[in-house]
């Protein structure tokens, strides 16, 4: 598998509107916690502690959930 960071913008787009899965163009906490459930890579602490991490990123930014620009910024490891 690759990793994030040789993906194109297209192909991160791509695993984003995957992840929305209601198709409203965000990503809000509980797609989330369902996509890192799926991977079966991660324990319930864990998850509580991305989701807590994921809060304090959307309050920074004044928002619910994460936009594509918020989320492509994220997979890469770029600042927030």
């Amino acid at each position: 598998m690759a990793s994030v960071n040789s993906l194109t913008s297209e192909e991160i787009r791509q695993i984003y509107s995957a992840l929305d899965t209601d198709q409203n163009g965000k990503l809000d906490k509980e797609e989330i916690a369902a996509a890192l459930r799926k991977t079966n890579k991660f324990s319930k602490a864990d998850i509580d502690r991305i989701i807590e991490r994921y809060k304090c990123l959307s309050n920074a930014h004044a928002k619910d959930c994460f936009n594509f620009a918020l989320y492509e910024k994220a997979c890469r490891g770029m600042h927030v």
